[in-house]
């Protein structure tokens, strides 16, 4: 939104509606290893939005790389075994994710702006401690978790454990209807 009248456009809109808004959203892949730059293009456009629009947070995905260099599909470990994912993993976390994420929340700290990530299946920071792995390394201080129970229940966590877990973390939350099958069907 480059375009101040269009900012208060926006903000007239929503403040007559008696409503304010507390994050913006820029779910993708920023890791991506073939469309990962115009995923984080996305991402760090919606962080200049956010600064502009005077809006705190950006809720987004900590992405998913490739497991080695030169993959072109990203990779999800979920497992040390078999022992090569060991390496996998050491190459996504301290080759990719944390240089670009050190990176990035300097970028958004810089913009005046927190980032809430979303723990999600297919994404490196899907469960508690991968979330926690990413927020110590990034910076607590910009970057937080957002907390969606709907993904976290679909992998059989325990809500209330996660909220104790992840205590001062939380920075943003946001929910939508979810329904497990325990036939595991669809409706």
């Amino acid at each position: 939104m480059d375009s101040a009248t269009a900012r208060e456009e926006l903000g007239g809109a929503v403040a007559d509606r008696g409503l304010h808004l507390t994050a913006l959203n820029a779910n993708g892949n920023p890791l991506h290893p073939t469309d990962g730059e115009r995923q984080s293009a996305v991402l760090r456009d919606t962080i200049e939005v956010a600064s502009a629009l005077e809006v705190p947070k950006v809720v987004c995905m900590s992405g998913l790389p490739a497991g080695a260099p030169g993959d072109s599909m990203p990779n999800w470990v979920t497992s040390s075994w078999p022992p090569e994912n060991l390496a996998i993993e050491r190459y996504q976390w301290e080759e990719v994710a944390i240089p670009y994420w050190r990176e990035l929340a300097a970028f958004a700290r810089d913009r005046g702006v927190r980032l809430a990530v979303e723990a999600c299946f297919d994404q490196l920071a899907y469960n508690v401690s991968t979330l926690l792995r990413l927020v110590e390394a990034a910076g607590p201080d910009v970057v937080g978790a957002n907390l969606d129970p709907s993904h976290l229940m679909a992998m059989g966590a325990g809500i209330p454990t996660v909220i104790r877990a992840l205590g001062p973390h939380i920075v943003h939350v946001h929910a939508k209807d979810t329904r497990l099958d325990p036939r595991g069907r669809p409706p």
